[in-house]
């Protein structure tokens, strides 16, 4: 009997002890990922004081940026004007004017930047003729919100690579910042179809689709057209 009970008590303390010896491990893993989530989270922390400073030390760049683009807004206007000038074609589906309110979004993702007047950085205020969607990294396929040609696919400065759909009835939409283009000048594409993919092309908000709705190459708040989400 002491025989048996020795060798049950010798059993047991090893157990004890390799439980002891996995517990010590379980705890130094632990020990070790809680530093490096701290060494990462004071990078970050790094990083965005450096990305602040660099921010109020480029006010300069940033007002030029602002300027440029404004300038860019009103070139745009003129090519929209020529395309506008040119006979437009018999397209598929329902008119472009009777969608209102019930047209698809462009890309998945949220809206960043709205429609009209806005507060920037250094308390810069600029016309926003569109919106600026962040799509999610899964799916950044950009697809035309409703039957078109395409009249325009090219790198627009400001814009980055634009493309432009002529749907009828002098309303055109604009999709810029793409990375790359799935069509080309001319084609007819369907309601629902690629047509981009998302990118950060002369964004100054990284990678987003800006979208713009113009009729008779005036820009109209999209959120009124797109469908309520």
């Amino acid at each position: 009997r002491l025989t048996t009970d020795f060798i049950a008590r010798r059993d047991e303390l090893g157990r004890a002890d390799r439980e002891l010896r996995k517990k010590e491990i379980e705890i130094a893993t632990l020990t070790k990922d809680a530093t490096a989530k701290r060494t990462e989270l004071d990078a970050e922390e790094r990083n965005d004081k450096a990305q602040i400073a660099g921010i109020k030390s480029n006010r300069k760049s940033y007002e030029q940026a602002i300027s440029e683009l404004n300038l860019r807004a009103q070139e745009l206007e003129s090519l929209l004007r020529e395309l506008q000038a040119k006979p437009g074609e018999a397209l598929p589906g329902l008119p472009f004017a009777e969608t209102k309110g019930r047209l698809a979004w462009p890309v998945n993702g949220r809206v960043i930047q709205n429609f009209g007047l806005q507060r920037g950085s250094f308390n810069t205020k600029t016309q926003n003729n569109g919106i600026e969607i962040a799509p999610p990294a899964a799916d950044m396929t950009v697809r035309a919100i409703h039957a078109g040609k395409v009249v325009y696919a090219d790198f627009f400065p400001s814009y980055g690579n634009l493309l432009i759909l002529e749907h009828g009835g002098s309303y055109h939409t604009l999709y810029g910042h793409c990375a790359e283009f799935l069509v080309k000048t001319g084609d007819i594409v369907s309601a629902g179809a690629p047509v981009a993919l998302a990118g950060d092309t002369a964004s100054l908000v990284g990678v987003s689709l800006y979208f713009e709705i113009r009729y008779q190459t005036k820009p109209v708040d999209p959120l009124l057209w797109l469908r309520r989400r």
